[in-house]
């Protein structure tokens, strides 16, 4: 999807903003670059130079005792300011015996992106010899691909360069494998005020942007699709392109520059309809009264299952085969246990007529315990304590077991009242829903979900996407989808509906396509708050931070800078926290059986692991699945 430059907050997400309030290098985790990440020139401890284009300058390393003296960056009132000045013959030796000094940024180590739009704002320098530029290259040190998002030579003011250089044939031949396309447009005032650079790099297009205005546009090459680039500006001296100084050109020649910034166009959003939201699920208008008793059926209570196999603390398996369950338990990527789930001294193995209806802590102990049900409707609970089971017992209200009848069904499992212990989301074919505040296996009370008093019965374009702590005050909440995009997060107080809110992404609706679905709630920044992690059918990740009902961070999922993007054959198995920092992890699994961890950090992948079992890799078998799928319940 296209970005609009003068529509940012409605087409776009921001995912990279350096705004110049200070001047901040790279240290290892943050901040900018001086050099570009891989030798294209001949480069040394202290600069480099671009000397395949014929240039003159010597682009100074900050740092460096030698040339310190020659620092080109300044940073005052949020603008960074790149000065190019003659060597002075002292010098000379410092710096290759280039005439001139300057500098160069870029985004190397901190920040590259697949597709998305790209801008600057800047001041530049008027001057024969003067060649400002904001470009981008690729992450992965192959060239061509180049983006050159803006360039100007000094001796030209008003010619605003814009151009794409490429190994496929586009253009015009500039040598073997070296093709270009590019256009201009006459842009006065560049040199006597700050304006906007930018360019939107889409899988089929490429638009630059002056002002907000468009100035040309053409095909994306093929080389430049699905790759990770970064953004560079510099002000380079000297040429062939732009000639070398002369006497009229005054020094020291100055780039200023306000910001640089990218964004994505993903998840898309719109404004849901033209009253510009789209409506939170509608409630019912019964009048309240009693509460309900819980759903029934009909049956004798049953007699907890028995149950087999597996070796679990974190991650518990079943084998659709024989029914064992199996509990792993985790460190980081390495399974410290594997052990069979035991009821009673037995292997425990239920039936295929039993499923899993949910997971959860339903007595409050800190452990997982497993809601099973069963055809007939019969719901027993586990109460768990790694792989021991150490209580199956039936589900009961007022001290008689219940059995829900085929109508209804679990959507949820969370914790609605904030008292520790997991409730249950029942939902009915007709729209209805009920909270089952539980205390073990006993279900303390039954109540319709209400919204100002009225039971609220969402009718069925609307499906529940995810259960998560989204304003983290410690309650569960509930985000639901409609079929047509719109979101909708329900802050709960047990039975009660605090607040219907849209999901709103810089004030306007968030509404993800119909490619875009929710591959797992978690903290993944461990900051008390669920994010939600969104998925694409092209495989591309995106982690959406949450203040409740409002989107205030939307990033792409990285990988050291590159955009993760997963192919079909990896789902996710499981989300938890795996290393007990209090961040959730994702728990990949592919067809072979393949295991991968990603521990998180936010939208990054600190670590890529594989899972491994007693020093090998863990590769269960296709007969293994994991319980408690991210989607497994909703």
């Amino acid at each position: 999807m296209a970005i609009d430059p003068n529509n940012l907050s409605g087409t776009a997400t921001l995912t990279f903003s350096e705004d110049f309030n200070s001047f901040n290098l790279w240290n290892g985790k943050t901040g900018l670059d001086t050099r570009p990440g891989w030798a294209m020139w001949p480069q040394y401890s202290n600069g480099f130079t671009e000397a395949g284009n014929g240039e003159q300058e010597w682009f100074i390393q900050p740092g460096d005792s030698q040339t310190a003296s020659l620092n080109p960056f300044s940073v005052q009132n949020g603008v960074l300011t790149i000065s190019a000045n003659p060597t002075p013959s002292s010098m000379l030796p410092y710096v290759d015996n280039q005439p001139y000094t300057s500098g160069w940024v870029d985004t190397y180590h901190e920040f590259s992106q697949t597709y998305g739009y790209f801008e600057m704002r800047a001041e530049l320098p008027a001057g024969r010899g003067l060649w400002p530029s904001f470009w981008l290259l690729a992450e992965n040190g192959t060239w061509p691909p180049e983006l050159d998002a803006m360039e100007m030579i000094g001796s030209q003011t008003t010619e605003y360069a814009a151009s794409v250089h490429s190994q496929y044939p586009i253009g015009r031949e500039i040598s073997s494998g070296h093709y270009v396309a590019s256009g201009g447009v006459s842009a006065p005032g560049m040199t006597t005020g700050f304006h906007t650079y930018g360019v939107d790099w889409e899988a089929d297009t490429i638009t630059w942007y002056f002002d907000g205005q468009k100035v040309f546009q053409t095909a994306t090459p093929p080389d430049m699709q699905n790759i990770a680039m970064y953004m560079m500006a510099d002000l380079a001296v000297g040429g062939y392109w732009p000639g070398n100084p002369d006497s009229t050109t005054h020094f020291p020649a100055q780039m200023k520059i306000d910001y640089l910034r990218a964004y994505q166009s993903l998840p898309p959003t719109n404004s849901g309809g033209p009253g510009g939201t789209s409506p939170p699920p509608p409630s019912g208008n019964n009048p309240g009264g009693a509460s309900p008793p819980p759903p029934s059926g009909s049956g004798p209570a049953p007699t907890p299952p028995t149950i087999s196999t597996g070796g679990l603390g974190e991650i518990l398996w079943r084998n659709g085969a024989d029914g064992t369950l199996a509990d792993w338990a985790m460190s980081g990527a390495q399974v410290v246990s594997d052990k069979a789930e035991i009821f009673q001294g037995s292997v425990a193995a239920p039936n295929s007529s039993w499923n899993v209806a949910g997971l959860g802590d339903f007595n409050a102990d800190g452990n997982a315990d497993i809601l099973w049900r069963n055809a007939n409707g019969n719901l027993i609970d586990w109460s768990m304590d790694g792989s021991q089971v150490t209580s199956s017992q039936a589900i009961t209200s007022q001290g008689s077991p219940v059995s829900p009848g085929a109508s209804w069904s679990v959507s949820g499992i969370g914790d609605f009242n904030g008292d520790g212990a997991s409730d249950v989301l029942w939902r009915s074919t007709d729209g209805t829903l009920i909270d089952w505040t539980m205390n073990g296996s006993t279900i303390t009370s039954s109540r319709d979900v209400t919204l100002n008093g009225a039971i609220a019965s969402p009718d069925a374009s609307w499906s529940v996407a995810g259960i998560g702590d989204f304003d983290g005050d410690g309650h569960s909440d509930i985000l639901w989808r409609n079929t047509d995009g719109a979101l909708v997060d329900w802050a709960m107080n047990g039975s009660q509906i605090g607040s219907a809110q849209q999901i709103t992404l810089q004030g306007h609706a968030a509404t993800p396509d119909a490619s875009w679905s929710v591959a797992g709630i978690g903290d993944f920044d461990g900051d008390g708050r669920s994010e939600i992690l969104w998925r694409n059918t092209n495989g591309t990740l995106m982690e959406w931070t949450l203040q409740g009902a409002a989107i205030t961070s939307s990033q792409p999922v990285t990988l050291q800078g590159n955009p993760a993007m997963p192919d079909a054959s990896w789902q996710i198995a499981q989300i938890g926290d795996f290393t007990g920092n209090g961040s959730s992890d994702i728990l990949w699994r592919d067809g072979t059986g393949a295991l991968v961890e990603w521990i998180m950090n936010g939208s990054q992948i600190a670590t890529e692991q594989q899972v491994t079992l007693q020093g090998g890799p863990a590769t269960p078998s296709g007969n293994w699945v994991t319980l408690a799928k991210p989607t497994d319940f909703f």
